[in-house]
């Protein structure tokens, strides 16, 4: 019995630590994302500004980063010596597909210019930001059918309360009062 305990435990503790793995896993997906939507929202910033370089661009973005500091920190300092290699030295470096999209744009951005290479980045946060408004909607949507709900539950509880529960008593007790005659007839 008691060796059965010990490898249900151990088989629970491994299932209990393989469950916060994968959702650690999946909370750094979510970061990588986030952070990857974060620096292509300051590429978009920066492409507006007069005679910026992409060497610029790569030093503000590794100063806005927090997951890939190091990584574009090393790539701007090596853009200098050969801007394409380190760019795709970036790309290769981890397999994060967000951050090959992004050096792959960046890669682009060096042969048809930056307002090109970033166009469909514009086009995605768009798409994103219609997604997000009509999510919002459809959220706020539920909050008030919801909320109709906890309004018109006073009213149910007080109905239930005053009207219905009352008359289910008297009845009950009218029935006892007949089921207790009944047997004084039958006696």
């Amino acid at each position: 019995m008691k060796t059965v305990t010990c490898i249900g435990g151990v088989f629970a503790g491994m299932g209990v630590m393989m469950f916060f793995y994968k959702y650690l896993a999946y909370l750094r997906k979510l970061g990588i994302k986030s952070e990857v939507m974060s620096l292509q929202a300051v590429i978009l910033l920066l492409i507006d500004v007069p005679n910026i370089t992409l060497t610029e661009i790569l030093d503000v973005l590794g100063n806005c980063s927090e997951l890939f500091q190091n990584r574009l920190s090393r790539c701007a300092d090596e853009y200098a010596a050969d801007d394409v290699v380190a760019l795709e030295q970036l790309a290769k470096e981890d397999d994060m597909q967000e951050l090959r999209q992004l050096t792959g744009r960046m890669v682009a951005a060096e042969r048809v210019g930056l307002q090109t290479a970033f166009e469909e980045v514009a086009a995605d946060r768009l798409f994103f930001r219609e997604q997000l408004r009509l999510d919002s909607e459809y959220e706020q949507k539920k909050k008030a059918a919801n909320a109709q709900v906890i309004a018109f539950l006073p009213m149910m509880f007080l109905l239930f309360a005053y009207l219905i529960l009352p008359f289910l008593g008297a009845s009950l007790v009218q029935m006892r009062e007949i089921f207790a005659e009944m047997e004084q007839i039958r006696l």
